[in-house]
């Protein structure tokens, strides 16, 4: 598969996106503030830890349709929100501290996906999986039967 092929694969990305809205690498991106400043009324003093609700942020309605519903097709170019927020969508941190390697990351995880997909069947074998999310990051029971493709 060639980096052109992978730039063809919009669904897969829009699809790692979606993941990556629902159940995001980091809860939170904190900053110090530079100097003395107000938000919606509140006095915010220089150097004040300043934390951002990434998971917050990527359920919120005033920015998703729909926010708790996976659609990957809202990260599309024909979706009706396909002009969402871009400061809403914090899958690799924000604004000039986004990771340098954001763009690597997603050509890693579509061929991965790609190649993990062409190899191998998937299917989700536990009841009513729990959706719950913990702000350690731990994985719930999950049950998943992989078969191999012939």
């Amino acid at each position: 598969i060639t980096y052109e092929d992978l730039n063809r694969l919009v669904y897969i990305e829009a699809v790692i996106k979606e993941v990556l809205r629902l159940r995001p690498a980091t809860l939170t991106i904190s900053r110090f503030s530079a100097y003395r400043d107000q938000f919606d009324g509140y006095e915010i003093p220089s150097s004040t830890q300043v934390a951002i609700n990434v998971v917050g942020l990527h359920k919120n309605q005033n920015y998703w349709n729909e926010p708790e519903n996976f659609n990957p097709s809202r990260f599309l170019e024909t979706s009706v929100d396909k002009n969402y927020n871009r400061n809403a969508f914090m899958y690799f941190g924000g604004g000039l501290r986004t990771c340098p390697a954001k763009q690597f990351a997603m050509v890693e995880l579509k061929m991965m996906v790609v190649l993990l997909y062409n190899k191998y069947a998937f299917e989700v074998t536990t009841k009513n999986p729990s959706t719950n999310y913990n702000v350690n990051l731990q994985c719930e029971e999950l049950m998943i039967r992989i078969k191999h493709r012939r």
